[in-house]
């Protein structure tokens, strides 16, 4: 009995020691990929195991997967596996993720009172900086004090969840029961009752043990803190949402670093759990198009991501994304200057991709071990944005993403409110205040949707980009764009904006109400990508160097067909693929804003030895075309059955590669030469339809030229004078 006993815990432990093995093993993700949609789990587990590869987690809802590489491969020398085949949309390596703060030396342990929370309110009586730099919260708090039906998903460190000051207000997943170690709702997670820990998978949510004392433990929870402490409870500090339920999910570790595997599995989480807010306190240098994508299908599920534009003074990604579901956030202090986080200068800005400041320097809020404490960065500005954004849903629910953003950056305090340090480096020109926004000022009741944008122009091939612009609180008289030279141009009577190239344009409404809201202008950016081949067509092996221009770099190449044409190198805003099979394929460009185009088709030809015709290769674009399959069957038929069609055939094959390549520099030959070979096309494919031997054809030719001859004889006598 005692041994079986002790098999049976040996069993155990080992059925543990494995589970828990390939558990940790499975955490490391190397790759995101995403394959076709429709492609099912199992045929993605096959190529995996082709590939001898292991899939960490579930697809996502765009069949994107994460990627651990077996040992001995590198992410790279994987990426480039991935790629090559046609399943696989992107294979893309797994960027790194920053927490967006500069953390502070202050005491830990003193519960501070609202008077030092000066980025919600201050005046004479608390004053740090000058009075009113601020984002006028306690005005705010007459109109609304948030809602219990917009949840708000905190991406982040993790959370102190027995803080005092955040306990009652987190998320509670309602199909989920709390510590039974099951998986009630059904998708894989045991015990994810407040949401995820995504860096560990774990429903453990808090920072432990000697971590607690690294330099981010406590970001995630002065975040959370800034957005929703409890608040009017004689406890701690104030959030701008009193009443939206915080979801956790940690995606960063103690040291604020990260994954984007994490972060897109979070968003993905979010989504499918009803989240309408996702606070962004981080941020990725590196471009991620999976990213990209699950942010996008974010917005088309109505779902507003706030985001950290970056504590120095480069944009960081998700922030950087042209997507009208982002609101990006830099940072001011108590002055309602730029914040200079860290001593690295100014917080990020850009008249394209920042769109409006909040307070960032020294902000009081909720840290580890229910204590209290001051951070600086970016992230606290999203916070104080994220708040806003909650209280202006629980008012007008039914506002559209557009509506939304344009509703908090027209309502700003900006020059006319001597805030001055955010014109012309932001979309909005100003910094947070949650008070007009839920109530605009007489002389911000009327603004355009969408609040400026940026667009990409179509070639001139595709139907051209319109935006449709709108004066919301009166009633449009006319409608005007001042555009750089061939930028583009608006029905004055509509409001319908047409791209028609790389630019900028000034959209302004005339109203016809009040003179205080007669004029309304926004700023629109256009951009064109335009990419260039330095041939269109390349022999096995070879490569071509494509070109990008009009965007902003640095740019994203990915191959529609990498079995075809592999992409083998890339800097900035050039890229050498490389033919690898015979046939055709194109090469999308995306620039560093995710707007992307598509290159020509290029070509892979076989060469000589391929038995393609490479001068009609050329020509047509493709060694599959309908018109080279007659040409190969003409010259297995007719030519290689004589001497003399083998001779020629030797000819052609000798000299057509230097033509081709002619041929594929000069667009005017190249069409000169096609109209010249039809007729060649159309005798092959009638003579191979028919039968016709050359004997017959000689003669029907003879007898063709001597009828035309004996016919026009009456015409050229009708002629004489």
């Amino acid at each position: 009995m005692l041994r079986h006993l002790i098999s049976t815990l040996l069993a155990l432990f080992a059925s543990f020691f494995i589970h828990f093995y390939t558990a940790r093993a499975a955490a490391n993700v190397d790759l995101i990929v995403r394959f076709r949609a429709g492609l099912s789990e199992s045929a993605i587990d096959n190529f995996l195991r082709d590939q001898n590869a292991q899939r960490v987690g579930e697809p996502t809802s765009l069949n994107i997967i994460f990627v651990d590489l077996p040992a001995g491969t590198t992410p790279a020398a994987g990426q480039a596996a991935f790629s090559k085949d046609s399943d696989v949309i992107y294979a893309e390596l797994n960027p790194d993720v920053t927490a967006l703060q500069v953390p502070q030396r202050f005491p830990n342990d003193d519960n501070v009172a609202f008077d030092l929370q000066w980025g919600l309110h201050q005046d004479a009586g608390n004053r740090v900086g000058i009075e009113d730099a601020d984002i006028d919260a306690p005005e705010a708090w007459t109109v609304t004090i948030g809602s219990a039906s917009t949840v708000i998903a905190v991406l982040d460190t993790g959370v102190d969840v027995e803080h005092e000051d955040l306990v009652g207000r987190l998320w509670e997943n309602p199909d989920e029961i709390e510590n039974n170690n099951q998986d009630d709702d059904g998708n894989e997670l045991e015990d994810d009752f407040n949401g995820w820990n995504f860096v560990d998978d774990t429903e453990e949510l808090d920072v432990e043990g000697a971590a607690k004392s690294d330099a981010f433990a406590s970001h995630g929870t002065h975040i959370a803190g800034i957005i929703g402490a409890e608040t009017d409870n004689n406890t701690g500090v104030a959030g701008v949402d009193w009443n939206a339920p915080l979801m956790i999910l940690k995606v960063l570790d103690e040291n604020g670093s990260g994954k984007a595997d994490n972060v897109i599995r979070a968003i993905d989480y979010a989504l499918d759990k009803g989240a309408g807010i996702i606070q962004a306190g981080w941020g990725l240098t590196d471009y991620s198009q999976a990213l990209y994508d699950t942010i996008e299908d974010a917005g088309a599920e109505g779902v507003l991501l706030v985001a950290a534009a970056g504590n120095s003074s480069s944009v960081r990604y998700p922030a950087r994304f042209n997507l009208e579901n982002i609101l990006s956030v830099t940072a001011t202090d108590a002055t309602d200057a730029l914040t200079n986080v860290g001593g690295v200068g100014n917080a990020a800005t850009g008249s394209e991709d920042v769109d409006l400041g909040a307070p960032g320097l020294g902000i009081h809020s909720t840290v580890i071990d229910d204590a209290y404490g001051s951070r600086s960065g970016t992230s606290q500005a999203a916070a104080f944005v994220t708040g806003a954004v909650a209280l202006l849903l629980s008012e007008e629910p039914s506002l559209s993403l557009v509506e939304l953003k344009a509703r908090l950056l027209s309502s700003v305090d900006n020059g006319d409110d001597d805030v001055v340090g955010l014109t012309g480096v932001t979309v909005s020109g100003g910094r947070l205040n949650a008070y007009n926004a839920l109530v605009p000022p007489e002389d911000r009741s009327v603004y355009i949707v969408p609040f400026g944008t940026a667009i990409h122009a179509e070639d001139a091939s595709e139907e051209p980009t319109e935006v449709q612009f709108t004066l919301v609180g009166d009633a449009v008289t006319r409608w005007e764009a001042d555009c750089t030279a061939g930028a583009g141009s608006i029905d004055h009577v509509t409001g319908l904006f047409t791209a028609d190239g790389a630019g900028s344009c000034t959209i302004s409404a005339t109203g016809s109400s009040t003179p205080s809201s007669d004029i309304r202008e926004v700023t629109i950016f256009i951009k064109q990508i335009v990419v260039s081949a330095s041939q269109s067509s390349v022999a096995l092996g070879a490569s071509i160097t494509l070109t990008a221009s009009g965007g902003t770099a640095p740019y994203t190449w990915i191959s529609n067909n990498p079995e075809v044409l592999a992409v083998s190198s890339s800097s900035g805003s050039t890229v050498t693929v490389s033919g690898t099979t015979a046939g055709s394929a194109t090469v999308l460009a995306t620039d560093a804003k995710g707007f992307f185009v598509e290159s020509e088709e290029l070509s892979v030809l076989r060469g000589k030895k391929s038995g393609h015709c490479v001068i009609s290769t050329a020509l047509f674009g493709s060694p599959w075309d309908r018109h080279l399959q007659t040409l190969r069957a003409f010259r297995d038929r007719y030519l290689r059955t004589n001497s003399i069609g083998r001779k020629l055939v030797r000819f052609y094959e000798r000299y057509s590669p230097a033509l081709a390549e002619q041929i594929e520099r000069k667009p005017p030959l190249k069409h000169a030469v096609r109209l010249m070979i039809i007729p060649f096309v159309a005798l092959a494919w009638f003579m191979l339809h028919t039968g016709l031997s050359w004997g017959t054809f000689g003669t029907a030719t003879l007898l063709g030229t001597a009828a035309a001859g004996v016919l026009a004889r009456p015409l050229r006598r009708r002629a004489l004078p």
